[in-house]
């Protein structure tokens, strides 16, 4: 977890090298929602992106065990265990993800997300965070061409090849699970994603998530001076 001054002048610093296709977004812990916050319907399912049109304008959209947006999200974001076989079949039959419920079901069991560390998650624009804030995971928005300098950055510093995940994974797991599970191991990597197919239809086709845990966004910042990304 870092502040979000440090991290804002960071991605300030980064996006004079890549374009960023949508303003960078932001995760931390919260005991209350923050003022002007938007929540996810309560009587029907909501795919957190479709709710990114609002984040990109400023709004907060805030989580927690009761407003989910979706079974899927409550244990991806850390506030339920594995869900229902319902979760599975749906997963399998209704969006055809997974060959059959089991391959579903397996799936569920692997995500082992993180509990929640406070009751509200908050999904946020970088930019509009009070300086202060202490923000756990970072998403850029980028192209293929800005995808392709990241990838490279996050493999400048170390001595693997293997510093940027994309697993199958739903769209939340890319963008807030996987980097969040990143934050606490000694060589944390990064992770691109927004692959799955539910989550393509709210965003353009030309954009996919970059995320990391904000330790390891602010070393890749701090290594672009001297790298290829410096004149």
């Amino acid at each position: 977890m870092l502040n979000a001054r440090t991290l804002k002048q960071a991605s300030q610093d980064l996006g004079r090298h890549v374009d960023y296709k949508l303003a960078p977004t932001a995760w931390h812990f919260a005991p209350e929602p923050p003022a002007g916050a938007v929540t996810p319907r309560t009587d029907a399912w909501t795919c957190m992106f479709a709710l990114m049109d609002l984040v990109q304008k400023g709004k907060p959209v805030s989580f927690s065990s009761q407003t989910p947006g979706c079974v899927g999200a409550a244990n991806y974001l850390g506030f339920n265990g594995v869900p229902a076989i319902a979760a599975a079949l749906y997963l399998s039959g209704r969006e055809r993800l997974k060959r059959d419920a089991a391959l579903a079901t397996a799936f569920y069991n692997e995500v082992q997300a993180i509990p929640a560390q406070d009751k509200y998650l908050v999904f946020s624009r970088l930019d509009s965070l009070p300086d202060e804030t202490g923000v756990e995971v970072v998403n850029l928005w980028v192209g293929i061409a800005a995808l392709a300098a990241l990838h490279t950055l996050a493999n400048y510093d170390r001595a693997t090849n293997d510093n940027v995940l994309m697993p199958f994974s739903s769209g939340c797991q890319s963008i807030w699970t996987l980097p969040y599970q990143e934050e606490t191991k000694d060589q944390p990597k990064a992770v691109a994603g927004s692959l799955d197919p539910t989550v393509r239809r709210y965003i353009s086709e030309d954009v996919i998530s970059f995320s990391a845990p904000a330790n390891r966004f602010l070393e890749m910042c701090n290594n672009i001076e001297g790298s290829f990304m410096a004149p």
